[in-house]
């Protein structure tokens, strides 16, 4: 083997044993949840209230649906784990202040909506149920989805919904974690 052979290969050693260590987080232990405030260990999630026209009999289920993808993706991404309010640690609360929906394209013919979207807003707030301090308070968050009504798509609005409110969940679990 000659000289160019034998520093290439150990540059290339050198290369991989450095991403090797990067991604092991250099055998310290680290994992995603790490990220998270280590001293709680479990969050309740009540039903978010709702202030909005959407609450009414034909498009009920909203605040269910945002407290039972919130708790899902609490236990799927955090160390914590759902419990109820009487036995948590830690609480997140909060109101749907709006539920909107809007034309985002037309089709050419007949100036029907084409593709539609939904934007969810609500105010929460993470609070230490052992002392009262509030953790996270935010207001006016918002998330998106959408959905194609008409043909052939013909999508019901329950997908631009769900996929709001998967999005909002996944949006609070991202601002629980730590500035680091």
């Amino acid at each position: 083997m000659n000289n160019f052979s034998k520093h290439k290969h150990l540059a290339t050693l050198l290369i991989l044993t450095t991403l090797i260590l990067l991604t092991s987080g250099c055998g310290l232990g680290y994992v995603a949840h790490d990220t998270y405030p280590v001293e709680y260990r479990t969050v309740a999630v009540p039903i978010f209230e709702n202030r909005t026209f959407w609450n009414s009999s034909l498009y009920t289920g909203v605040e269910a649906d945002l407290a039972e993808a919130l708790a899902k993706e609490m236990e799927s991404r955090t160390p914590y784990k759902v419990a109820s309010p009487a036995t948590a640690d830690t609480i997140i609360q909060g109101t749907i202040t709006n539920f909107a929906q809007r034309v985002i394209t037309r089709k050419r013919e007949g100036n029907v909506p084409e593709q539609m979207q939904i934007t969810l807003t609500i105010n929460f707030e993470w609070k230490d149920l052992r002392t009262q301090q509030t953790i996270i308070d935010r207001k006016g968050y918002q998330a998106i989805g959408r959905y194609t009504p008409t043909q052939p798509v013909s999508e019901l609005i329950q997908i631009g919904q769900h996929q709001a409110i998967q999005r909002m969940a996944s949006q609070i679990v991202d601002s629980m974690r730590t500035n680091w």
